[in-house]
């Protein structure tokens, strides 16, 4: 999603909060994981 390894460990100790595109896959992901499984796999 474009952040540096020390980005994702701050979003995941909440120091820091994701944003724009990326905040918007990660919403996808959580509501429709099988579809984006699947959308993956068709790649």
């Amino acid at each position: 999603m474009g952040m540096s390894l020390s980005g994702y460990r701050k979003w995941e100790q909440g120091v820091r909060r994701v944003s724009g595109p990326a905040e918007t896959l990660l919403q996808v992901i959580q509501k429709e994981p099988e579809a984006v499984r699947r959308a993956l796999l068709a790649s």
